[in-house]
């Protein structure tokens, strides 16, 4: 234990004790510049040059538009405007391709490489029939409508 404290005090007096540094102009040999340090003053100058630096870097990053260009960083309405673009880009892309197949079709009939026989019919004829059916009341429907319309009497206030 004891060696311990001898060694931290051997430390704490290196880191205290004082050096002279001194610029000297060299054709004169008068001196420019002097100052008295120690090792613990250089130590805490540069620790505070580092710690108000990245202060200033981080103020400088998140208060301009620096911060867009950093990887991962960006705001969330662009990225709700980027989804929406990219949804609409995809349904452009799928209605682009069945144009595309459309034209090759017609193109292919025009000049007469597809058989008519060879294109799947579409059944609109089926198509109306069945919403005709769907449209047409059935005999159960119009005995509901009729005795619903004879319950309902219109009382004189």
């Amino acid at each position: 234990m004891r060696l311990k404290k001898g060694l931290v005090r051997q430390f704490f007096k290196k880191m205290r004790f004082k050096y002279r540094v001194s610029i000297i102009n060299e054709n004169t040999l008068e001196q420019a510049w002097s100052a008295r340090l120690s090792r613990m003053t250089v130590f805490l100058f540069l620790f505070t040059f580092a710690a108000v630096t990245f202060i200033l870097l981080t103020v400088l990053i998140l208060a301009t538009p620096v911060r867009y260009y950093l990887p991962g960083y960006g705001d969330t309405v662009d990225r709700s405007s980027v989804v929406k673009v990219s949804a609409k880009v995809d349904s452009l892309i799928n209605q682009l391709e069945r144009q595309a197949t459309y034209i090759e079709v017609v193109k292919g009939a025009i000049k007469g490489d597809i058989q008519p026989d060879s294109i799947p019919p579409v059944d609109s004829i089926q198509h109306i029939e069945r919403t005709v059916e769907f449209l047409e009341k059935t005999a159960s429907e119009k005995r509901f409508i009729d005795n619903y319309g004879k319950d309902r009497t219109v009382k004189p206030e």
